[in-house]
């Protein structure tokens, strides 16, 4: 897959930002956070490829500094969501190693212009925890249609992905003999799987109920959580 492909994949980001914009009065804040991130998603891709296009490696940095703010903003999402309302001390903690996980291997024994494997797969997988618990709370406290449930779809999105990304990130730096593994396609299939994700966040945010409607997707998460 060229570098042109990857990029242009890379723009379904949009699909859900620009809903996420639109609709930005009318849904509840309690899916604030993930806007957010979907903006900061496109800063940091624009700027990715703007620095490619400079045949710089800078792009590292902007990159390392995207996947802090990503790691803490998810969490964070599952918290307004109501999810982790009464963990608050499991949120904060885990908010605080992910924090201390990152200047670790990017500051104090690492370097921020540099990939590093560890502390992307270990976030990933608290990610995916997360999400599969959240899941399991949804099947067994939702009697409607969950397929249509916007917290449903996000998080199976999470699951799609971070897995993705914890399996690429392993085999990327954890592997020693690169040269047995097409890497061309697993660099494909993450802008694929990356794409895909982006078009179930979008689909979720359209299923987003308004604010005067009734709001039993989002308000029973809350009070029973």
């Amino acid at each position: 897959m060229t570098d042109i492909a990857t990029f242009l994949l890379s723009l379904s980001i949009l699909f859900p930002l620009m809903t996420g914009l639109v609709r930005w009065r009318t849904i509840r804040p309690n899916y604030y956070p993930l806007i957010i991130l979907f903006c900061l998603g496109l800063a940091s891709e624009m700027y990715t490829r703007y620095a490619i296009t400079q045949n710089t490696m800078a792009w590292t940095t902007g990159n390392n500094l995207y996947v802090l703010v990503e790691s803490l903003l998810i969490p964070f999402q599952f918290m307004v969501w109501g999810y982790m309302s009464k963990k608050r001390i499991l949120f904060y903690a885990l908010l605080i190693l992910l924090l201390c996980g990152w200047i670790l291997e990017y500051l104090v024994f690492g370097n921020i212009e540099r990939l590093q494997p560890y502390f992307r797969m270990s976030y990933s997988l608290a990610i995916v925890l997360l999400s599969i618990n959240m899941l399991n709370y949804l099947v067994i406290n939702e009697e409607k249609d969950l397929v249509k449930h916007p917290a449903f779809i996000i998080c199976t999105g999470f699951i799609i992905f971070f897995t993705y990304q914890l399996v690429y990130e392993g085999i990327y730096h954890i592997v020693s003999d690169l040269g047995t593994i097409n890497t061309r396609i697993l660099n494909a299939a993450f802008s694929i799987i990356n794409c895909c994700c982006n078009i179930l966040y979008g689909i979720a945010l359209v299923l987003l109920p308004t604010k005067s409607r009734i709001q039993w997707l989002e308000e029973k998460t809350v009070t029973r959580a």
